[in-house]
């Protein structure tokens, strides 16, 4: 950790005025919140919001704590981060990723009607994001499923089957829809699922 923080210190301190500074603020932050330094990581992050407040980068802070959080189980403090990038920069590249991020970290606490809107707003936004992440499916079945909305959950479970039919836990996926089926009352199908 050292080396690395040392090597990106020499970087900035060797031109101060260049545009990359801020990328370098960044990494370390990010560098430090890994490794679990994390008042370090708030000094570096603090430090990127307060001198480079437009930096197309400071979006990313509210990323990596979401994400960070989330890896430890907080989804609380996960959905309030990356719910923060997608009210303070609708417009960041980033949205994508955070609006998945909360949509995941909602549906984690059992918050499944807003899961949900985010699912919706994720579909309507990125209608092909599937093909970069064919997980998204799986995760909007398992947010309908909790809503109790066995149809669209079924669509979303079907849709991921058919994309991923090879996917290691498969198997769950065709209990969630033997699941849903028999929640509509097609328990013949159920017991094929």
């Amino acid at each position: 950790l050292g080396k690395v923080v040392a090597a990106y210190e020499a970087a900035m301190n060797y031109n101060k005025h260049s545009t990359r500074v801020p990328s370098a603020i960044l990494q370390l932050g990010l560098v430090n919140l890994r490794a679990g330094n994390i008042p370090e990581a708030k000094g570096y992050f603090a430090v990127l919001r307060k001198n480079y407040p437009t930096d197309p980068n400071v979006p990313l802070i509210s990323y990596y704590w979401g994400d960070f959080y989330f890896q430890k189980g907080d989804y609380q403090k996960a959905a309030e981060n990356f719910d923060r990038l997608v009210q303070e920069h609708p417009e960041s590249k980033f949205v994508r990723e955070a609006s998945l991020g909360l949509a995941r970290s909602l549906k984690n606490l059992g918050h499944f009607e807003q899961a949900a809107q985010i699912v919706d707003f994720i579909s309507n936004r990125w209608p092909r994001f599937y093909i970069e992440y064919p997980l998204f499916y799986r995760m909007a079945g398992e947010v309908f499923m909790g809503m109790e909305e066995y149809d669209r959950a079924r669509e979303y479970f079907w849709t991921y089957y058919n994309l991923s039919p090879n996917d290691d836990g498969i198997d769950i996926i065709l209990a969630r829809l033997g699941e849903a089926y028999l929640m509509i009352g097609r328990k013949k199908t159920a017991r094929e699922m």
